[in-house]
Formats: C-alpha cells, sequence, structure tokens
C-alpha cells in the first residue's frame, strides 16, 4: 500500500511539473536593449589621436542632415567612442571617451540643442573586422524611457 501511495505520489509531482512546463519558447525575461541599436553613421580616428581630422569632420558634416532630421522624442542619441590603444600614455576607455566628447562637442556646436550622451569603449582591432578600431560611431536608441512616444505596450515588454 506505501509503494502504491509513494508511487501516485511521484505521478502527481510528474504531472504537474508537464502542466507548468512551457509549451512553446517563451520570451527571455529580459529584452535586449540593443536589439534597436543602429549606427546613424561613423567619424575615424588616427590610431593614438583623440582630435577630428579633416576626414572626420568631412564624415561629420555627412552626418548632420540625418542627426537635424531627427525625432529626438521617440529616439535616444548616443555617441559612443572605440579605441584600441591609449595614446598618448592614457588608457584606451580613456581615450575612446575623449574622442566621443571632441565629436559630441563638434555635433553640438552645429546643433545647440543636441544632448549629448557619451560612452566609450577598448576595441580590439580584428583582421576580419571592416571597421577601424579607433572610430567614433553615432548610434541610435528606441527611447523606451518616454512612454508617451514609445508607447504603453511596447515600454512593458522590453
Amino acid at each position: 500500500m506505501k509503494f502504491i501511495l509513494t508511487a501516485l505520489y511521484v505521478m502527481l509531482f510528474y504531472v504537474l511539473a508537464w502542466a507548468e512546463a512551457p509549451m512553446s519558447a517563451q520570451q527571455p525575461a529580459t529584452h535586449d536593449l540593443l536589439a534597436g541599436r543602429k549606427v546613424l553613421g561613423t567619424v575615424d580616428f588616427l590610431p593614438g589621436a583623440d582630435d577630428l581630422s579633416a576626414q572626420g569632420l568631412t564624415q561629420l558634416a555627412g552626418l548632420m542632415p540625418g542627426l537635424r532630421d531627427l525625432d529626438y522624442d521617440r529616439l535616444l542619441v548616443r555617441i559612443e567612442g572605440f579605441s584600441s590603444s591609449g595614446g598618448g600614455g592614457g588608457d584606451a576607455v580613456t581615450l575612446a571617451m575623449v574622442r566621443a566628447q571632441s565629436v559630441g562637442e563638434a555635433i553640438k556646436e552645429r546643433l545647440p540643442k543636441f544632448s549629448l550622451i557619451l560612452t566609450g569603449f577598448a576595441a580590439k582591432s580584428d583582421r576580419n573586422d571592416t571597421l577601424s578600431p579607433d572610430r567614433v560611431e553615432i548610434v541610435l536608441y528606441d527611447n523606451l524611457m518616454d512612454i508617451g512616444t514609445a508607447g504603453m505596450e511596447e515600454v512593458i515588454t522590453r
């Protein structure tokens, strides 16, 4: 009798566990915040340099119409600096931040109402990578913090 009760208990446990198991793949509990990341453009730097070159200024000038026409309520613009070396004895992250700041200031001169969000990354140079490790990317993200423009359903699900 004890064996039958134990077997029934184990079967009940398995049935309950099976009923709780998802039938299909569920969305992960956390959403990939970088899923909406879109690079508007890049500004290249010489290795170790933190000031905009003539080529960098030309690249930035080509991006200005796109920056001017953005809907800043729906999008966040982040200036992301990358560096493969420290340059001048500093570390790579600091150099990347200084690069992002120089690009951000150049944008701010042309668009005074532009809101700066800066970040810097140390980048490893990869031979197969088509991007220069010494660059600044102007990146667009969905503005999920503005409930009025993002929509309540989108804010909750992300």
